[in-house]
């Protein structure tokens, strides 16, 4: 399945190292989601969503930050039987913030 949806973008995490001699890629955008009032939440928290890759996390990495944006989202199913990721597969920012006055 795949589907859009307009999230505040808050950051980025773009982050190469080592592990074990094995090259890991950290990838996330981190989201505004909102809290849910039935559980005792109000407001929203930051959440990180796995990006698809590099490219998708380095074509907004020049905007200020935070910004509305379209996220395309695709679901996919885990290794784990029954288990389902989301995974951003391309962001277009739709409201970039104003720059303040001097």
């Amino acid at each position: 399945m795949r589907f859009k949806a307009q999230e505040t973008v808050r950051g980025i995490s773009n982050m190469d190292y080592v592990i074990d001699g094995e090259k890991v890629l950290s990838l996330a955008v981190h989201v505004d989601v909102a809290l849910d009032p039935k559980a005792g939440g109000k407001g929203y928290r930051t959440e990180p969503m796995r990006a698809d890759s590099k490219e998708v996390v380095t074509a907004i990495q020049h905007n200020p930050f935070p910004f509305l944006a379209e996220l395309d989202i695709e679901q996919r199913a885990g290794k784990k039987q029954g288990s389902v990721n989301l995974v951003i597969v391309g962001i277009k920012p739709l409201e970039l913030p104003k720059p303040k006055a001097a």
